[in-house]
């Protein structure tokens, strides 16, 4: 089949998802208070479209997460054979920041610097369209399996080289928010990161003599470090060298660890590290055999507020709800916590956050249903892994010895990354790893 035809048949099977959307009613409320949530304005027609898509396919709904695909699927009852299979297809599309690696007549070699796989992919348009595209070039699409063929579908940005740092800032800080994105399609990178996960569970348990150790944010890069070079050389560090990077604060209190971006350059914390900030603060390393390494701040005073006293701790009910209920702490956190005060974790929780909740497992399905249902590596393996960090940092490096190479994107922009969020809330927030 001719690409003009896939390109119309997939065209005409958005535009029936689209009127599908406009006519389920809970699905346009949900699509009404996404338009709010976003704060864009319904009078650009072309911003309008390139965010409902983006709501068709990134919105999860309901305890089965389900798509609105799945509903399309369910609830679409007059189309045919082939249009399911171009749901399906879509549904499984695949989401990424594009490296032009080659370009031929008729297809793009496409490095993705999420999950670091290539494909080969065919144009829907015209390759007089790309004219401007060149090799080194970057390209925010979602690309389609059709039929033994990918295809280039919703090209949201063309970034061009001079600001490839955008891009590696744009992937990292997906990679962050979501690791498993490193592997998905992709599971030779899934098997590298769980051989990772085993051998850096092992040096950690042998180099600590447990599963997490406590310290400063001033003293907690040198010891990543160390355990890196455990890692690469096998040669482990003496006693005496491993205790001197381990010295909490005497005391430790919780605040907004945003506090410490400071509207600062984009990823400047993962380049200076935890040390690099003014105030100080304990974080705890945790090592997991199956999900790697754990960077978890504040994890101290979490624990401290199932202790007598805890109504001493500064901000102790946000410290509680952050931990309890925020995806990106991972349920390791709470089973630790679990264990380490088995009379008190339920009750502590129940007592300061006002709830009900009967067992550890009622907990991690209500806030962290995502770790269940997908296999996962922390965030500081992942991007200690990536391809996409490594340049990031490089081109940092470079950007900073050539300031002209900086890239503009206010704050208050929609991200170009295309979440529909601002740019500030999206990709210009510092990733914690």
């Amino acid at each position: 089949m001719l690409v003009q035809d896939k390109n119309a048949q997939i065209t005409s099977v958005m535009n029936k998802i689209f009127t599908y959307l406009n006519s389920n009613l809970n699905l346009k409320k949900d699509l009404d208070d996404y338009y709010k949530a976003t704060g864009i304005s319904k009078d650009n027609k072309k911003v309008l479209n390139n965010y409902t898509i983006n709501y068709i396919f990134e919105r999860r709904l309901g305890k089965a997460k389900k798509t609105i695909f799945d509903f399309a699927l369910s609830d679409m009852h007059d189309i045919t054979d082939t249009e399911r299979e171009i749901i399906n297809s879509l549904k499984n599309s695949v989401d990424g920041i594009f490296e032009v690696r080659k370009i031929t007549k008729d297809k793009f070699e496409l490095f993705n610097l999420t999950n670091e796989k290539i494909y080969y992919v065919m144009p829907m348009a015209k390759m007089l369209k790309f004219r401007n595209l060149s090799v080194g070039h970057f390209l925010m699409a979602r690309i389609i399996y059709i039929e033994n063929n990918y295809y280039l579908y919703h090209v949201v940005d063309h970034i061009t080289y001079t600001n490839r740092l955008l891009a590696f800032q744009i992937a990292v800080s997906r990679l962050a928010q979501n690791p498993s994105l490193f592997y998905y399609d992709n599971n030779e990178k899934f098997e590298e990161l769980k051989e990772s996960s085993a051998n850096l569970f092992a040096k950690f348990t042998e180099m600590f003599k447990s599963q997490y150790v406590n310290t400063s944010n001033k003293k907690v890069d040198s010891l990543i470090e160390l355990l890196n070079e455990y890692i690469e050389t096998n040669k482990k560090p003496t006693k005496s060298k491993i205790e001197k990077f381990i010295v909490p604060c005497e005391k430790s209190s919780y605040f907004d660890i945003g506090e410490l971006r400071g509207g600062s350059n984009l990823f400047a914390e993962a380049k200076r590290g935890f040390s690099g900030q003014n105030k100080e603060y304990n974080v705890a390393l945790i090592a997991d055999s199956t999900s790697g390494l754990h960077v978890i701040p504040f994890m101290d005073v979490f624990l401290n507020i199932f202790e007598e006293e805890y109504k001493n701790i500064n901000n102790y009910k946000v410290c509680m709800k952050k931990f309890v209920t925020d995806k990106q702490i991972p349920p390791l956190v709470l089973q630790i916590a679990n264990e380490k005060y088995p009379d008190k974790f339920l009750l502590r929780i129940n007592e300061i956050l006002e709830t009900n909740f009967s067992s550890i497992d009622e907990i991690i399905h209500k806030y962290k249903s995502f770790y269940i249902e997908n296999p996962y590596t922390s965030s500081t393996l992942t991007l200690y892994s990536s391809y996409a960090f490594k340049k990031l940092l490089a081109a940092i490096d470079e950007k900073d010895e050539n300031p002209k190479n900086n890239i503009k994107v206010g704050r208050n922009d929609p991200c170009p990354c295309g979440s529909g969020l601002k740019y500030k809330k999206c990709c210009g927030m510092a990733v914690q790893i």
